[in-house]
């Protein structure tokens, strides 16, 4: 995908209403549209194809007991669905309620999962999932944009009311994420 073709997708988002997502006071922008940014930036992981194989597989982390963490998986998992395919690979979606960092390792590694998204979880948690999943192949989100600088490779916040992508590097180098140069010129990069 080229960089306009990427450009122009972010702008027509950005215009186009999305539904019965909304963003959240933690999210700042809507669900369906972090998905859609998602599905998107996943294209330009120079690993991910070979980390898929023939089917990408996203987990979603979701806190039982929050229900803006519920709605945001329910929201998640629609639009991925919607989605259908990301760089062309099939996909599906599944969930895994937040108990610890050790049980999301386990199934990221044990389902080869490509993608994980979480949908909530306090900073503290975020941090100590990131940690806990240094060394694995995956391409970890999350759609409460402060979890980037807390080791999350990708996430996404509002600047002058437009998606503007997060790029954790180092946590991404030591997932195996490798998004190409154009797309890094187009994200936040933190180091």
């Amino acid at each position: 995908m080229s960089r306009r073709t990427f450009m122009s997708f972010v702008a027509s988002a950005v215009l186009t209403p999305p539904g019965r997502a909304t963003a959240t006071a933690s999210t700042e922008l809507p669900i369906d549209l972090q998905a859609q940014l998602t599905s998107k930036a996943a294209a330009y992981d120079r690993n991910l194809r070979a980390r898929a194989g023939s089917l990408v597989l996203i987990l979603l982390v979701y806190v039982p007991s929050e229900p803006e963490s519920v709605q945001a998986r329910n929201q998640l998992e629609s639009a991925f669905l919607r989605e259908g395919e990301i760089a062309g690979l099939p996909l599906q979606v599944s969930s895994l309620a937040l108990r610890s960092a050790s049980d999301v390792v386990e199934a990221v590694r044990k389902n080869r999962v490509s993608i994980l998204c979480l949908t909530s979880a306090a900073n503290e948690q975020a941090m100590a999932i990131a940690k806990a999943l240094s060394g694995c192949d995956v391409l970890s989100m999350s759609v409460v944009p402060a979890h980037v600088k807390y080791g999350v490779v990708l996430g996404f916040r509002a600047v002058s009311a437009k998606p503007r992508m997060m790029v954790n590097l180092a946590q991404a180098q030591q997932q195996n994420v490798s998004f190409r140069p154009d797309f890094l010129k187009l994200a936040e990069v933190l180091r």
